[in-house]
């Protein structure tokens, strides 16, 4: 395929570079005014690096997978609301914030932050260290350094852990990772905007 690389070296030097990269583009984009820097950043991104480092992992598409994409996301969502958020959410009027920053906030959490993030994180990083390191040990790396730069440390250290087990173990793809990381961001989010899924109206 072309530009596919395969050594452990390539694949943390292209993931230290595109971690670099979108976060220059980002700043360099919130300087300039640019609406929405942060998902155009991550999505330029993420494009180049499906081109030049395409998956070799991944298991078919079928609907049996798309029922498990979305039993792992509802899986995670429950242990969220159990553990962290139940009794302890801040939930957010949705007439109180700006349109433009719904818009842009939705399509970094659920297109372009999964696609992004599990590319540099759990595809370049993981696989680049695992080709080095003890394959838990190079999850627990990358997931701390993931849960450094998120809010809640405990329950981000955890969600990586897990989609790092779903690239080395099941060998999700990048995207299928992505479907997952998106969905679990898109009902936290409605956690957020519904009260609780209503539980708290």
């Amino acid at each position: 395929m072309a530009g596919y690389r395969n050594s452990a070296q390539d694949y943390l030097v292209a993931g230290v570079l595109a971690t670099l990269a979108g976060g220059g583009l980002w700043w360099a984009g919130e300087r300039l005014g640019v609406v929405g820097a942060k998902p155009i950043a991550e999505a330029l991104v993420a494009a180049m690096l499906l081109w030049f480092y395409p998956d070799r992992y991944g298991r078919p598409w079928t609907p049996v997978l798309g029922v498990v994409l979305v039993l792992c996301a509802a899986g995670l969502v429950a242990i969220w609301v159990g553990v962290f958020a139940w009794g302890n959410t801040r939930f957010l009027d949705l007439a109180k914030v700006d349109r433009a920053a719904i818009v842009v906030t939705l399509s970094t959490v659920l297109v372009t932050a999964p696609i992004y993030e599990e590319k540099v994180v759990r595809e370049l990083l993981l696989r680049g260290l695992s080709k080095t390191l003890n394959p838990v040990l190079a999850s627990v790396f990358v997931s701390v350094a993931f849960a450094l730069v998120h809010d809640g440390f405990l329950w981000a250290f955890i969600f990586s852990m897990v989609l790092c087990f779903l690239a080395l173990k099941w060998n999700f793809s990048t995207m299928q990772r992505a479907v997952v990381h998106g969905l679990v961001n898109l009902l936290i989010s409605l956690w957020y905007v519904t009260r609780g899924y209503g539980f708290f109206a």
